[in-house]
């Protein structure tokens, strides 16, 4: 059994920016971050002692025994997806469906890491949102944008932009700072640093450590008088 548990979110910036429709043409960019309200996925392997070969609880109950009888648009092509019958799937959430805070994306994300455990497969948060959006947009052909399950795989305060040819290879990204200024914080593996940077190229790159020492005195002289 594996329960996932995927947070809702709150977009601040960019709305609309985010659509293939205006990215592919003009690049697009939105801010948002998650919230401590979230849904639950429970899936487990279903015993073999019922007539049926899938059991989905989510506001209705489903009972079949092949895929292509599933009604729930979503399950159907994820199982289809991962070629995967004889399972229970529970859907829960602290917010209603259609609350305009990404619930069925979130929905889709935590229901892809589910059946992706089961396979003992662990996805990258990265690959949770890719597959995510092409269920949703490209399976499913549902009308939308990408930021919402980008936004629930990842977590967190964001700034994410979709870039008309594709992102240079950074993974994740957030704003700092405030006041007269700020600074761009971007997440990708090392062989993509150098083309996240010439994609970049007008802007101040300031490489940076982690540091882990806190407080340190490293120099220290008292006063003759003391």
């Amino acid at each position: 059994m594996i329960i996932t548990r995927v947070p809702f979110r709150v977009s601040f910036f960019g709305g609309g920016t985010d659509m293939p429709v205006w990215f592919e043409r003009h690049g697009g960019a939105v801010i948002s971050t998650t919230i401590d309200k979230y849904c639950y996925v429970t899936a487990r392997p279903l015993p073999p002692f019922f007539d049926h070969r899938v059991r989905l609880a989510y506001s209705r109950i489903e009972l079949v025994s092949e895929l292509s009888e599933i009604e729930h648009p979503l399950i159907r092509a994820a199982l289809q997806r991962f070629d995967r019958t004889d399972i229970e799937i529970h859907y829960d959430a602290d917010l209603p469906a259609w609350s305009g805070l990404g619930t069925s994306s979130a929905f889709a994300v935590g229901l892809v890491r589910a059946l992706s455990g089961l396979e003992g497969r662990l996805l990258s948060k990265k690959d949770l949102a890719i597959e995510a959006i092409r269920l949703e947009r490209h399976v499913l052909e549902e009308s939308g944008g990408y930021q919402d399950q980008v936004a629930a795989a990842y977590g967190g305060f964001n700034h994410v932009e979709f870039d008309p040819a594709g992102d240079a290879g950074a993974t994740g990204g957030k704003i700092l700072g405030a006041g007269a200024g700020g600074f761009m914080l971007l997440f990708c593996p090392e062989e993509m640093q150098r083309a996240v940077r010439e994609r970049l190229s007008s802007l101040l790159f300031v490489p940076f450590a982690f540091d882990r020492s806190g407080m340190q005195v490293i120099h220290y002289q008292p006063s003759e008088s003391g």
